[in-house]
């Protein structure tokens, strides 16, 4: 098998694709995918909606960064906002994948450059529910990291459940702004469909 993605990314990819790999190939299934509310689509508009014209815009995203960065994906008829309609379809597509644990790859940097030794920790959105699990993981030399939440049962089980995530970002004696952490502005939705990146770039500016 050859990798043609940055050395990074290759290096985290081949070992999420073998821990991963019986995810779709096993029977019975090896994971049993975790899924949000069911009413996730309609809290998402109680909390975020303060204007009450039935859509969320980026400013009113801006409490919810893990949806935030999905925007241009999720507002299929590009309004520059999304209605509780277009998220349940999302969350739908999630589950009709019946992927259970997808790869969520990222790569931090500081100023431009990689930034090691960094936890990162990606917290589901509230609005989901309880189901899914917090991921974490730490960067490399290279600033890329593998995130991933323990899987009951099955250690080898890597990555997250398809959701929308709060991305924050930490390390032992740097001084880092809560803008990437408590107070995180930072977002991402891990999927693993056909219209996802491979990894995602952090580059945090202070």
């Amino acid at each position: 098998m050859t990798c043609s993605l940055p050395s990074w990314v290759c290096g985290i990819s081949l070992g999420l694709l073998f821990g991963l790999s019986g995810c779709w190939n096993s029977t019975p299934p090896r994971v049993v995918p975790e899924r949000p509310d069911s009413s996730a689509a309609a809290t998402a508009m109680k909390m975020y909606d303060t204007s009450g014209d039935g859509f969320l815009d980026a400013d009113e995203l801006a409490k919810a960064p893990g949806l935030k960065s999905a925007l241009e994906r999720i507002d299929t008829t590009r309004r520059g906002k999304i209605s509780q309609d277009e998220i349940a379809a999302r969350i739908k597509l999630w589950a009709d994948s019946q992927i259970g644990r997808a790869p969520a790859l990222c790569h931090v940097t500081h100023n431009g450059k990689p930034l090691k030794q960094a936890k990162v920790v990606f917290v589901p959105e509230k609005f989901l529910g309880g189901n899914l699990p917090t991921g974490s993981g730490t960067t490399a030399d290279s600033g890329g990291a593998s995130i991933s939440a323990p899987y009951p049962g099955d250690p080898g089980v890597r990555g997250l459940p398809p959701g929308f995530y709060r991305v924050e970002i930490t390390k032992d004696g740097e001084n880092i702004p809560a803008k990437y952490n408590t107070e995180t502005t930072l977002g991402a939705e891990v999927y693993g469909g056909g219209d996802m990146k491979n990894s995602l770039d952090f580059d945090l500016r202070y």
